[in-house]
């Protein structure tokens, strides 16, 4: 009897320890610790349950190594979108935007008085994120041909005119890995500045056009390709209305019968 008293304390001691290493197990799991030894050696119940923990802790930790990759991926594009120089923002299928980068906000910001003269529902001082896609369209309403488009071939591009502001636009569809359509992303380019110098090189153009070659192209705030190409004509327009009124003088000369006009310079070409 004793012996037997005995065995039953020593069984039910051991049973305990094991059932307290299964809960210590259990708990570090619970609390994120995965890279804790599990002995699963046992062949009772209680190893089994600890097998069964061992596979869970490895499927958890696999699990977390995929998340954890997932997210820095995530964190690489959002970073990388965040940091682009072309205005973005992503709108779902409720035509919410659920993104936009410092870019699309400055945009946004500078011609705030344009795009609230066209989108009176557009509100400078409330945030991009969360509001409808319809507070930068014209009328607040969404414009059914570009949504046709992109219905039908994923991508369109459109000019939106905000007064005197000219954003250029790319939008696509997103779509996810079954190839359902999930939601749009928007690429904005300012090209305000491009519109203004295309504008007026076209009036002097057809100034030139019609004998009145005084009109010049203005260089303030302009730089780059855009300062080029007003210096560039600028200097076309001066030779050629220098050389012009040169040549109005001599023939002027030449027909009252003065001979002794010259033109002065150095010319080049029909000049």
């Amino acid at each position: 009897v004793i012996g037997a008293v005995v065995l039953a304390w020593l069984f039910g001691r051991m049973l305990a320890s094991n059932v307290r290493s299964a809960v210590k197990v259990a708990n570090e799991v619970a609390g994120g610790k995965l890279d804790g030894h599990i002995d699963a050696t046992g062949k009772d119940e209680i190893g089994e349950l600890l097998q069964a923990l061992k596979r869970m802790q490895q499927d958890l930790r696999e699990r977390t190594e995929r998340d954890a990759a997932v997210a820095a991926e995530n964190l690489r594009i959002r970073t990388a979108l965040d940091n682009s120089s072309t205005g973005m923002y992503i709108a779902d299928l409720d035509y919410t935007i659920v993104y936009a980068n410092p870019s699309m906000q400055g945009i946004v910001d500078k011609y705030a008085d344009q795009i609230h003269s066209v989108a009176p529902a557009f509100d400078s001082s409330m945030p991009l994120v969360g509001s409808s896609l319809t507070v930068l369209e014209h009328g607040n309403l969404l414009d059914t041909r570009t949504l046709a488009a992109i219905e039908a071939k994923g991508v369109t591009e459109r000019e939106m005119a905000y007064g005197h502001a000219r954003i250029a636009q790319i939008i696509s569809s997103i779509r996810d890995a079954h190839g359902s359509h999930v939601g749009f992303v928007c690429e904005s380019r300012d090209r305000t500045l491009e519109y203004q110098v295309e504008q007026e090189v076209a009036k002097i153009v057809q100034a030139a056009a019609a004998g009145d070659l005084s009109g010049r192209v203005a260089t303030d705030g302009k730089d780059g390709f855009f300062l080029q190409l007003a210096q560039q004509l600028n200097g076309l327009l001066d030779a050629n209305a220098g050389s012009l009124e040169q040549i109005s003088t001599l023939l002027s000369a030449l027909s009252q019968g003065d001979l002794t006009v010259r033109m002065h310079g150095e010319f080049s070409g029909v000049f």
